[in-house]
C-alpha cells in the first residue's frame, strides 16, 4: 500500500481511486466457510460503496478553480484527509456485531479496509 504523497499533487479522486483498485483485489479466503465469505464479499461490497461515494462527492463539487501551487496542496490534503476520514467512520460505524462467520468475515473485510486507509493517509497530516 502506498503513501498519498504523489497522488495529492494532483487530485484526491486518484488517492480514492488507489484505495478502491486495492479493495476490489481481496477476495475472501478459498478455506474459510460459506457464511464467512459471504460476511466477507459484503463488507468489502459496503467498502468499495463507501470508496464510490467518495469518490463521487469529491468529484461533483465546483471548487476546480486556479489556485496558487501551495493553496491547491493543501486543500487536496485536506480533501484527501477528510475523505478518508468519512469513509473510516462508515466502515467503523457497520461493523458486524456477532459471533457467526457471516460477522467474523464482515469485520475482517472491514479491518482490511480500514488498513488501506492507514496506508493511504497523507504524510504531514495527522489522524484526530
Amino acid at each position: 500500500m502506498g503513501t498519498a504523497d504523489a497522488a495529492v499533487a494532483g487530485d484526491a479522486r486518484v488517492v480514492l481511486r488507489r484505495m478502491l483498485d486495492e479493495l476490489t483485489d481481496v477476495s475472501a479466503p478459498a478455506d474459510r466457510s460459506p457464511a464467512y465469505r459471504r460476511g466477507f464479499d459484503a463488507g468489502t461490497r459496503y467498502a468499495r460503496i463507501c470508496v464510490l461515494d467518495e469518490i463521487a462527492a469529491v468529484s461533483g463539487g465546483l471548487d476546480e478553480a486556479a489556485m496558487i501551487d501551495g493553496m491547491r496542496r493543501d486543500r487536496e490534503l485536506m480533501r484527501v484527509r477528510a475523505a478518508l476520514r468519512t469513509i473510516e467512520r462508515r466502515l467503523a460505524d457497520a461493523a458486524a456485531p456477532g459471533a457467526g462467520d457471516s460477522a467474523t468475515g464482515f469485520r475482517d473485510a472491514v479491518d482490511i479496509a480500514l488498513q488501506s486507509i492507514s496506508g493511504l493517509q497523507p504524510a504531514g497530516l495527522s489522524r484526530e
